[in-house]
């Protein structure tokens, strides 16, 4: 005769759900979710749209992702540096310099600093403008140096400028939705911004097959892409109205402190040579092997650039599990707990 289990299936149930619940609020998962799901792009978009493009289409559509690509680094490393800065003034800190955040740490308040947060902000905003009129303009001129040849060569170069031309009126959309990006990311709010960007990724690439299923080339997909983008635009900003109680929406109008200019510049500049020497001659290798291929060669220089594609998915696909944990890091050094921030490292 068989025993009979008198085990509930209940605390299993919990447990599954518990299990769920945590990864649902998990920095590295979310992380890792969201790149993932962007990964899928290489995975099924791009053999797709491979096959179906000529080589010249191939080498314009890659051209046009590297371009892009090298664009986002023009915020110069800011995004980065302001997360954590909004997460040392999330921690209490009154100060963001070097030297006087080195000697507030011992002191520094509990209570989030929600004044020099709005500074920050306040200063974020105005630097990130200028940014994206330059990184507009950058595109505008060198990246259509960059164009020119291998749009002429398309059979229809006047769709490809038009693609062109939508790629670069959505810059100030991309510098405005890293500005919320980095706000989001100092408040810690890591896992409610990547589980909403995989959702939008996943958005973007059934929008993409929608395309290529109905016929549509390089101008449909990038079209579908542009539209993601200033889609994107909405969910930050709607999403970083509703972190931190909502502080955001009691923050004035953006006006450059110079206060915290001077805290911010020894920090940006040397974040800005270490993207543009780090990823920035990476990308730039692609456009550069492009501009030097022949006659004939559209197919090979295509190649490289897919190949940086992957290389570069990998890399950030790596970086999350350190990645997810700055903002609190960042927290924790801002409010000198030392025992907490070096558990976590």
């Amino acid at each position: 005769m068989s025993a009979v289990s008198t085990s509930s299936p209940i605390p299993r149930t919990q447990a599954v759900m518990e299990s769920v619940r945590r990864a649902w609020h998990s920095p590295t998962l979310t992380t890792w979710a969201s790149f993932g799901v962007r990964a899928l792009s290489l995975a099924i978009v791009l053999p797709w749209a491979l096959r179906r493009f000529s080589p010249p289409e191939a080498l314009v559509w890659q051209l046009i992702v590297t371009i892009y690509s090298v664009h986002l680094m023009l915020d110069l490393g800011l995004t980065t540096t302001f997360s954590r800065l909004f997460a040392y003034a999330r921690g209490g800190a009154v100060r963001f310099d070097r030297q006087e955040f080195a000697a507030q740490g011992a002191n520094a308040s509990a209570a989030p600093n929600w004044a020099g947060a709005a500074a920050l902000w306040a200063t974020q905003l105005r630097l990130f403008t200028f940014l994206s009129v330059g990184a507009a303009l950058a595109m505008a001129t060198l990246g259509t140096w960059f164009l020119w040849t291998p749009i002429r060569q398309l059979p229809h170069p006047e769709l490809g400028w038009l693609a062109w031309g939508v790629t670069i009126l959505g810059s100030p959309a991309v510098f405005r939705t890293m500005a919320y990006s980095s706000w989001l990311l100092g408040m810690n709010a890591v896992s409610e911004l990547r589980r909403t960007e995989a959702l939008f990724a996943l958005g973007g690439i059934v929008t993409t097959l929608l395309v290529l299923a109905s016929g549509g080339r390089l101008l449909g997909i990038v079209l579908a892409s542009q539209t993601w983008v200033w889609l994107n635009l909405l969910r930050s900003r709607w999403l970083a109205r509703r972190v931190a109680e909502g502080r955001m929406c009691t923050f004035g109008q953006s006006t450059l402190d110079p206060e915290v200019w001077r805290s911010l510049w020894p920090l940006a500049w040397r974040s800005g040579v270490g993207v543009l020497l780090g990823g920035g001659l990476v990308q730039a290798s692609g456009l550069l092997a492009s501009k030097l291929a022949g006659p004939g060669q559209a197919a090979v220089a295509a190649s490289f650039l897919v190949a940086l594609r992957l290389a570069t998915a990998l890399i950030q696909f790596s970086n999350a599990p350190f990645g997810s944990k700055l903002p609190v890091l960042a927290t924790l050094r801002a409010q000198n707990r030392r025992e907490e921030f070096l558990a976590l490292t």
